[in-house]
């Protein structure tokens, strides 16, 4: 079996990535304390790297035996969280600082060696952190793939279901905020997810992580206009009806795994002159918004 893990982890450097603001991570700091225009998202507003980061994750890739690229570049992840200003995330895709990494161990009482390899590390803007307090209600949001099941006689048609893998619906676990807030559950966001592709693309795969072979964003991506609007209007009223702690996550511009196909962008823009590859979900989107 094999297993992958995202894992986050925060530089204690002395400024935030893209600012000079203090990078201070403790619940003792007060609130909107250590901010400027740029972390707020104001318009204008360019970033500026930290040196001490970059330095940072080098060193960490030397201890992850990992390759250092000598070119690393920066791209634009564009999606909408209450704790997300800009509306975008600064993020690495494409050529990311480090790259093809191992770390080794011993199980067993030293008798057996295992090695874990790193496939690469970027850096990445963060988002805020939210919180409550008195009678300010700042939610903290939980997100979650929509565990999309396929139809298998309806080909390319898909449901959602309480209960189905491992969804969500009704399983959203409450706890204590430093802040000292509690709640028995939290609200929590729902995604159409992009992890990547299977292998068996285009067919049945009832019961796995993908609808008929693909991840959740790039199923939706191959369906008709027609069907690809209707689906987000099923989603939303479902979600709403079966839980209401669940919100949908509207796409906006996110990859696709497409397999042999390669990997399009999933705008889902009014299509014009400016925006070719948009799929048409705009208005659809507004409308539930408005909702």
């Amino acid at each position: 079996m094999t297993i992958g893990l995202e894992i986050h982890l925060k530089l204690n450097s002395e400024t935030k990535i893209f600012c000079r603001c203090k990078n201070e991570q403790d619940f003792e700091v007060a609130a909107n304390t250590n901010i400027c225009p740029f972390c707020t998202g104001q318009p204008g507003t360019l970033p500026q790297l930290s040196k001490q980061v970059v330095e940072k994750s080098i060193k960490f890739g030397k201890a992850m035996n990992a390759t250092v690229n000598e070119v690393s570049t920066f791209d634009r992840k564009n999606y909408f969280y209450p704790d997300l200003p800009a509306g975008y995330q600064i993020t690495q895709f494409y050529h990311p600082i480090i790259q093809n990494g191992k770390v080794s161990f011993w199980i067993n009482n030293y008798e057996e060696e295992k090695t874990v390899n790193i496939s690469e590390a970027h850096m990445e803007s963060d988002t805020a952190k939210m919180l409550h307090e008195g009678e300010k209600s700042l939610l903290d949001f939980n997100s979650w793939p929509l565990r999309i099941k396929e139809i298998p006689d309806k080909p390319q048609q898909a449901e959602l279901e309480v209960g189905y893998l491992d969804a969500l619906y009704g399983r959203s676990k409450g706890c204590i905020t430093p802040s000292g807030w509690s709640c028995a559950s939290l609200p929590y966001l729902l995604e159409v997810d992009n992890f990547d592709c299977s292998d068996t693309p285009g067919q049945s795969t009832i019961d796995r992580h993908y609808i008929w072979g693909y991840d959740e964003i790039s199923w939706l991506y191959l369906q008709d206009e027609e069907y690809r609007n209707q689906w987000i209007r099923y989603a939303y009223h479902w979600i709403r009806e079966h839980d209401p702690n669940g919100f949908l996550k509207m796409p906006g511009t996110t990859v696709t795994h497409l397999c042999e196909k390669g990997r399009p962008l999933f705008h889902a823009n009014t299509r014009s002159e400016h925006m070719p590859n948009g799929l048409n979900m705009e208005e659809t989107i507004k409308a539930l918004w408005n909702n």
